[in-house]
Formats: C-alpha cells, sequence, structure tokens
C-alpha cells in the first residue's frame, strides 16, 4: 500500500455549528514519491466548479496508507473560520469525511465535513415534528 499522490480539487462540504460551508479542497504531497504529508488548500469553487478555484494553503496534514488523517496543523484562515484540528479520512476513490472543529463562538465547535462524492455529504438529521400527531 502506498500514499495518496494526491487528493482533490474537489467539494468540501463542512456543517459546524448552524453554518453550512460548501467550499473546494486539494491536497498536495510536499514530497515526491509522497511521504505522508500533504498541504491541504480550500477555496471557492469557480465558474468551471472546483477546477477553477482559488486555493488557500490551510494546514498542513499526515496521513497513514490507509487515508486515514494521523495529524493537522492549521496555518492560516479562510474567510472567518479559523479551524483548529482535523480528523478523518480521504478515500483513494476522491472521496472523504471526518470531524473538524474550530475557534468559533463556543470555542471548539465541532462539526463534520465530507470531500467528493455527490453533492449529499451528510446524512439527513431525524427531526422531530412538534405538535403533529397523526
Amino acid at each position: 500500500m502506498s500514499f495518496l499522490p494526491s487528493f482533490g480539487p474537489t467539494s468540501f462540504d463542512i456543517e459546524i455549528g448552524k453554518h453550512n460551508l460548501t467550499l473546494c479542497i486539494e491536497l498536495t504531497a510536499t514530497t515526491t514519491p509522497p511521504d505522508g504529508t500533504y498541504t491541504m488548500s480550500v477555496g471557492e469553487a469557480g465558474a468551471q466548479g472546483c477546477g477553477s478555484a482559488t486555493m488557500h494553503n490551510v494546514a498542513t496534514l499526515t496521513l497513514d496508507q490507509n487515508g486515514d488523517i494521523t495529524g493537522s496543523r492549521f496555518t492560516g484562515r479562510f474567510g472567518n473560520r479559523g479551524w483548529l484540528s482535523m480528523t478523518g479520512s480521504f478515500e483513494t476513490d476522491g472521496t472523504g469525511g471526518g470531524d473538524i472543529n474550530d475557534d468559533s463562538n463556543p470555542t471548539g465547535t465541532n462539526g463534520i465535513w465530507a470531500a467528493g462524492g455527490t453533492g449529499e455529504p451528510f446524512p439527513k438529521k431525524h427531526e422531530h415534528k412538534h405538535g403533529h400527531h397523526a
């Protein structure tokens, strides 16, 4: 098994606090051949989607050979988000998902992220409807 050569650019959806962010993500290996250290860039989709996004370096991620995040060091902000840490995995099929937290109020708000896929990144939450019983 070997390290991912790269990941993306592809969709990057984040649900954190009461916010839903739709961005693009790209991981670029910092060495050739890849040793598991990647520069993570995010940006807003351009006219041709994520392929034409203007990307901003926000973190260094360390992945194991299964694509699981073993370390994250955020070095930049994007928009008003100051992400603190990220866990989860990136798959060879161009998808991924996990947890993310940032420095919004309240501090250390936890959220979830999903990359790639069909545009339906999050499982639908079961909602209880109050006051209407059948």
